[in-house]
């Protein structure tokens, strides 16, 4: 079991000309209440990140500064309006926007009012909007329409963004939020997360929000960026994945900031931002549904070489999103929802001992000899050995390779492989066995969000759930071994609440705290509550050293010390490396800044807390192996030839020389052992073997 806590505190200060204020995002605390209501709105929501700004500089005709102006910047979709004064040199800044479409109005005495409309203003980027006065009556307007597109002129970031309209136009199987950056220059897919099909691009699971979240930003290898929602890390403990997987249709932007970061970013080759939308004066709202299935998909090659028909691959998924006001012009909410099925067929082909093998009969099995071409197993006894050499001993023929009393213990072991329903791929009974099973993906995820203006605050207040599992049956079906399935699961969490306060016209602070929690699990399908032991043979003196008590013992009767074998090459009736874990992780995140406007400077100052803690257990070896992969753990010990030390000797030219790998636990040669650690060999089982037994394992 690994825990690990890594708090981190940073602060930023900086100070520039007037426009040019740093990106920043988020909003603050303010009212219990608010967040209240968005849970109330049913548990899922994410806050709009607040990190634009508009700027500018107010001239007259004459191209000096205009001091004291009233600036109003009005969001077109809310109504929110932001307000502030120029400053002694002209300037206005207004920071801790939401993205969206604005207009500006400008008044002061003595001259014309002022408005532009249709000004754009994107997350992150600085938009600058000068304006130029005319002598005249407050009475009359000059109203001028911005372009469709401001350039940011104000900062030298690199970064690039995926619109709304692009996000509802783009192709997207897997509805991965973050394969949009993918759109990005210079950022780069890996292979995984292309993968459309694999039960891991369904995002469940450490491994599948992993496979989401494997992207690269120039030349960098993935996982080393900053993944953002609504500008607070939403990021697990394990390899840096993606926490908080949204619906698609509730994003507004997923954007990619890429090289010459501001103050506060830098925690990563770079940072994918993902963005959420907010609601607005009217009501909008959406019901979707999508549909996969193996009709319109071609079989795969391997499939047809082996006359497998198309597997099922069926893929249901229902979704909406509704949004709009609860008070006009004050208070927003916006909900999504979305449930998944996926039904994926799995043809399993796997090799399992004949009726006859099973029992200690290899009279019928064929192994390769040096030049390609079958001819009978011969199995030689290990405990019937002649010193022939000063360092070679040789085994006696086992007569037609056939075993006289087979080993009760792995009599019993065997009975639970299932026995053959196919006509084998050759004549060493390759795949002679195939059984189809179908993984069950659920998937819930549900997003609300509230955003609420009250005087000089805009809070905001979200929370947010993911609940999956993958269902996976196991191949060989159920036996004393193993339950009926394996289980992925996740159920994920997260929350988030913030304030923009403007408490002067040229001073705003904003604050913003978030919580995302990982609760993930594997299960393999290896039994718990396993309790015959004896009956397997295991020695009591290594249960004690179980990783999980009642854990079902792991038999894998191919494996062998050096790689040397032949026949038999069968699938593992149980197995359980790596096949147990439980992942928690808790990220809390604070950030806070402050703006400042004075004369031609702006200044901004903040300071970040992240705090992630987290809990693993990966369970390497749950219980006892038999006949294991690993060095000086077991083997077939019916080869012919052998050293002093029990290895294969150089004398063993043909593979038929080399005797059977499954024979082994028949012949009574098995060696029980657990392996608690990667670098520890516990052999520990010796002590309830024969001096017969140690002699022929040469330990």
């Amino acid at each position: 079991m690994l825990s690990a806590a890594s708090p981190k505190f940073e602060g930023c200060v900086a100070g520039e000309r007037t426009p040019k204020d740093k990106q920043r995002r988020g909003r603050a605390p303010a009212f219990v209440w608010a967040f209240a209501l968005s849970l109330a709105c049913s548990a899922l929501s994410y806050g709009q990140i607040r990190s634009a700004t508009v700027t500018g500089t107010i001239t007259d005709p004459s191209g000096g500064a205009v001091v004291g102006a009233d600036v109003v910047l009005e969001n077109n979709e809310t109504n929110v309006k932001s307000t502030t004064k120029s400053t002694d040199s002209g300037e206005f800044a207004l920071p801790y926007l939401p993205e969206g479409k604005y207009s500006l109005s400008v008044t002061t005495q003595g001259f014309n009012a002022y408005k532009q409309t249709n000004i754009t203003v994107n997350t992150a980027q600085t938009t600058r909007v000068n304006v130029a006065l005319q002598v005249g009556s407050v009475a009359s307007t000059v109203q001028v329409e911005a372009a469709a597109a401001q350039i940011q002129t104000d900062s030298a970031t690199v970064q690039g963004a995926v619109s709304e309209a692009m996000i509802a136009a783009v192709p997207n199987p897997s509805q991965n939020p973050l394969y949009y950056a993918t759109l990005q220059a210079g950022v780069a897919p890996r292979n995984a997360t292309a993968d459309t099909s694999s039960i891991n691009s369904f995002g469940v699971g450490t491994g599948g929000r992993r496979q989401y979240s494997a992207v690269g930003v120039n030349g960098g290898r993935a996982f080393t960026n900053d993944i953002q929602l609504d500008g607070l890390p939403v990021m697990g403990g394990a390899y840096n994945e993606t926490s908080v997987v949204p619906n698609t249709e509730g994003l507004s932007e997923v954007r990619v900031i890429s090289n010459n970061f501001s103050a506060e970013y830098g925690h990563g080759q770079a940072v994918i931002s993902m963005n959420t939308k907010s609601g607005t004066n009217q009501y909008h709202g959406q019901v979707n549904y999508r549909l996969r299935n193996e009709a319109l998909n071609a079989n795969n090659n391997m499939n047809n070489a082996n006359n497998i028909s198309r597997p099922a691959f069926k893929v249901n998924e229902f979704g909406g999103a509704i949004g709009g006001p609860v008070i006009k012009n004050k208070l927003f909410f916006f909900s999504s929802y979305h449930y998944l099925m996926h039904n994926r067929g799995v043809a399993n082909l796997a090799t399992v001992p004949t009726a006859l093998e099973r029992i200690g009969n290899f009279s019928q099995t064929f192994i390769r000899d040096a030049t390609g071409q079958p001819v009978p197993a011969q199995i030689f006894d290990p405990f019937n050995v002649t010193q022939i050499g000063r360092d070679l001993y040789q085994r006696a023929q086992i007569p037609n390779a056939i075993i006289p009393n087979p080993n009760p213990y792995a009599l019993k072991m065997y009975s639970f492989y299932p026995l053959p329903n196919r006509r084998p791929d050759d004549v060493y009974n390759a795949n002679n066995f195939q059984s189809y099973t179908v993984q069950a993906v659920r998937r819930h995820s549900l997003n609300d969000r509230v955003d609420y203006k009250l005087g000089a605050h805009s809070i905001y207040g979200s929370a947010g759930l993911s609940y999956a599992t993958v269902v996976t049956p196991r191949p060989f079906g159920v036996s004393p071994f193993n339950g009926a399935s394996g289980l992925t699961k996740d159920n994920d969490p997260y929350g988030q609440i913030g304030d923009t306060w403007v408490i002067s016209p040229s001073l705003v602070a904003d604050i913003r705290f978030g919580v995302n929690r990982v609760n993930t699990q594997i299960v393999s399908g290896d039994k718990e509550g396993f309790t015959d032991y004896a009956g397997l043979g295991v020695p009591s003196n290594i249960i004690p050293y179980f990783a999980i008590y009642g854990s079902a013992p792991v038999v894998g009767p191919n494996f062998y010390p050096g790689g040397q074998g032949g026949g038999s090459n069968w699938t593992q009736v149980s197995g359980g490396n790596f096949g147990t874990q439980i992942g928690h992780s808790t990220s809390y995140n604070l950030a806070a800044s402050i703006t400042k406007v004075r004369g031609s400077w702006t200044h901004k100052a903040g300071v970040e807390l992240r705090d992630l803690q987290s809990n693993y257990t990966d369970l390497e070896e749950p219980s006892a192996m038999i006949a294991s992969q690993f060095f000086q753990s077991g083997g077939n010990f019916n080869f012919q030839y052998l050293n002093a030390a029990g290895g294969v000797a150089p004398q063993n030219v043909n593979n038929n020389q080399l005797g059977v790998n499954g024979a082994g636990l028949l012949l009574g040669a098995g060696l029980w052992w657990i392996r608690p650690g990667a670098n520890v060999q516990a052999a520990l089982s010796l002590r309830n073997t024969s001096p017969a037994i140690r002699r022929t394992t040469g330990v």
